[in-house]
């Protein structure tokens, strides 16, 4: 079940662009500013996918440039953090979508220098396609089918060990050693002992 926090945060997203008459029986008056400034970064943010969260937090600390109450940068910073999971990561989509932009243009370019018999345009512009493509680098080769973790099996047997020794360790007796640990922990030979207990200062 989601905590309050959560539960206010999906009541302003399912409900970010809808207008105040509409919800108004459904929000409290803190609820419908934290509303209208996310609804404000969002759209900023929208217009402009490389805008910094330093300019979003200038922008509400300043009252969304006078509509609305100023806010704390400690408040501020948390509607960035809502804004961010509404939008998701929207400068990296940016970057994908000019660079789509550029790699059309570019083909546009080739054809166009085509047709105007233009062997310098063709090459610049397919100069521009593989450098948003990196077609002049190698594909990155993925090993993950050959890292194979080691199997490991679990066992309370000492002798396994043996396998771990080279001809400089000294050989171990692991039988006997179990017998002498057996007879000096035998049962009755433990013996309570009083508990002393130490402050800080002692």
């Amino acid at each position: 079940m989601p905590n309050l926090k959560e539960s206010a945060f999906i009541k302003i997203q399912n409900n970010l662009f809808r207008p105040k008459e509409e919800i108004i029986d459904k929000f409290s008056e803190r609820e419908l500013l934290r509303k209208a400034r996310i609804m404000f970064c969002v759209t900023k943010k929208m217009e402009d996918p490389f805008i910094t969260d330093k300019e979003l937090v200038n922008f509400l600390t300043s009252g969304c440039e006078g509509t609305l109450p100023n806010v704390s940068p400690s408040t501020a910073y948390r509607d960035i953090a809502a804004v961010t999971r509404i939008t998701g990561n929207v400068q990296l989509a940016a970057k994908d979508w000019y660079r789509y932009m550029i790699i059309e243009g570019g083909k546009r370019g080739v054809a166009l220098a085509e047709k105007l018999g233009d062997p310098k345009g063709v090459a610049a512009n397919l100069n521009v396609i593989g450098k948003y493509t990196q077609a002049d680098k190698d594909d990155i080769q993925h090993f993950f089918d050959m890292m194979v973790p080691p199997d490991y099996e679990i066992t309370g047997d000492p002798a396994v060990l043996d396998e771990l020794e080279d001809n400089e360790t000294k050989r171990i007796d692991y039988d006997k050693r179990r017998r002498e640990l057996r007879d000096l922990y035998k049962s009755g030979s433990v013996v309570d002992i009083e508990t002393v207990y130490v402050t800080d200062d002692e």
